[in-house]
This record gives structure tokens, sequence and C-alpha cells, in this order.
């Protein structure tokens, strides 16, 4: 599959199947509904059923305004262009087969991202392993992440789609709600309650790093070659938890605060607001990797 026949599936079906919004109004050929990239009440998001194009009016700076069925999914950040086109055609069903949709990813509520957390009646789990997953292993080496590393911190998670009976694997990383961050090859989510991942090291509580994402972690281990952080760390698991993760950091009176996050925006704002902290001595570690997304792929880079 290449990007011109990922183009031409209908872009109605993906909106409606894989991101599962709501279709709020429709004007002849064009149908709108609340943006997949934000919460909202009024419908800023249109697609154009005779150009098979998206459109976004509420957009911010640095965002894509509109485009294709590949753009679409690459502003939403679901992975590489090649990525994209793996999951489109794993994900795809025969026109041939009636009364079916042309996809069946698992869906997602509409108050979230793309990439976030699955329905959770949906979705159920059913057993939890060690990491000895060929598939998932070789995701993690992908990534440059050392094995001996990562069986230490991730487990392989299968969980079943109780509408489909398929059956789906990840990686799980624990939070610490004692619920799962998951996350493989195509997507990542959540089963349970959203939370931040903190190992403590020492009973000091002097100095932290703080990671946007468990890859990141992992791959400092790696870089470091360490199988055990030598300080407090915290893996934020997602940036909306940043106002959470500061509140943490205050109760347990840390010195030293040394952020890795990731080369955006989102990380850029997180960023910014851990900076601001009265108190405590805060730096900013992605001069190491300013040219790359994140530590990971600083990482990567480095092979």
């Amino acid at each position: 599959m290449n990007c011109s026949q990922a183009n031409n599936f209908p872009i109605q079906e993906i909106v409606e199947n894989f991101l599962n919004l709501e279709q709020r109004k429709r004007r002849g050929s064009e149908l709108w509904y609340c943006s997949p990239f934000r919460n909202e009440k009024t419908p800023s998001f249109k697609i154009n059923l005779e150009t098979n194009m998206w459109y976004d009016f509420g957009k911010t700076s640095g965002m894509l305004s509109g485009g294709k069925v590949v753009d679409l999914l690459l502003e939403l950040k679901l992975g590489t262009i090649s990525q994209i086109l793996k999951i489109l055609e794993s994900n795809y069903e025969s026109k041939t087969k009636s009364n079916h949709s042309l996809f069946s990813f698992p869906k997602q509520k509409n108050s979230q991202s793309a990439k976030n957390i699955l329905e959770q009646k949906q979705f159920k789990i059913i057993r939890i392993k060690p990491l000895k997953n060929e598939a998932l292993i070789e995701f993690i080496e992908s990534r440059k992440v050392k094995i001996e590393i990562a069986k230490k911190y991730l487990e392989e998670i299968y969980f079943k789609n109780l509408k489909n009976e398929k059956t789906y694997f990840a990686l799980g990383f624990r939070n610490n709600s004692k619920d799962y961050e998951w996350k493989n090859k195509y997507l990542s989510g959540v089963f349970g309650k959203k939370d931040f991942t903190a190992f403590f090291q020492s009973e000091e509580r002097t100095e932290i790093n703080v990671f946007e994402g468990f890859f990141d972690f992992l791959a400092h281990l790696s870089y470091q070659d360490q199988n055990l952080p030598k300080t407090d760390s915290l893996v934020l698991n997602s940036v909306s938890l940043t106002k959470r993760a500061i509140l943490f950091l205050e109760k347990h009176n840390y010195k030293q605060v040394n952020l890795f996050l990731d080369n955006d925006k989102a990380g850029e704002e997180a960023t910014q607001r851990f900076m601001a902290l009265e108190n405590i001595l805060v730096f900013d570690r992605r001069e190491l990797y300013k040219t790359h997304k994140d530590f990971n792929d600083f990482l990567i880079s480095l092979s």
C-alpha cells in the first residue's frame, strides 16, 4: 500500500469508525464534527465527501489546517508514514463484506485524541505476562532500547475486542494508579486511570529526572547503560498530567528537576510550566537532543 491508495480510502469511514467522531451537521457534501485535536462543543472540523479531504478551522500555530487521509493520521501523531500505511492495510476489510465498515480499528472516546484511551467497555484484558513476545521485542529493539532493561519495566498485555472477538497485544507499563499504559507498533492508550509513573531510588528526594513517555525513560537508561536509574524518575505518560506532576514534585520537596520532554509545542509548553517552579532548580535537558523529536529518537540516531 502507498500514500495514493491510502488517500483514496473514504475519509468519512476513518473519521466516524476510527476516530469515532459523531456527525453534528451536514451541508450538501460537507460533514461537520467536533475536532479530534481538542475538546469543543461547537464543531470546527469538516470533511468534504467530493474531495475526500478534511479541514480544521480551529487550528493553532504549527498545525495543519487540512489535507488528505494520510495527512490527518500524521497530524494525530499515530506514527510515521510507513507505520500509518501498515495500520490502514492491516485493518482494511474487503468492500465485498456486506453491512461491514471498511475498517476494524479499535474505537476511541470522542473527548480524547486518537492515540489515547480505548473504550473500556469494548476491550477486556485477557492476560498479562512477562515480556517474551518476539514481535514486541522486535519493536523494542527497533527503538534501540536494551531488552534486559525493557524486561525490568515492561510486560506484555493481551486484550480482546468484545464486539468483534479479535485479540490484540501490546507493551504494558504500570502507572502510579496500578493501571497500565500500553503501546504497540501502531497505537497507544491506557487501561484504567491515566496517571504518571514514579520511581524512588533514595529517601533524600533531592533530584529527579522527568520524562514524557516510557520509551524516553527506557532510552535514557539504555543510553546511560543502567538497569536502574541513579536518581528518582518520573514518567508523565502524558503532558496533560503536568499540573499533577508539579504538585507531586512540590509535595516531596525536590531540590532539582531534570526535564527530558519532547521537542514540540506540547513539550515546550509543559517545559515552561515546570520552569516556573519556585524554590526548585529546573534544568531543560533538551539541548542534548535539540535536533530530534525526543530522547528516544536521539538514541536511535546514535546507532
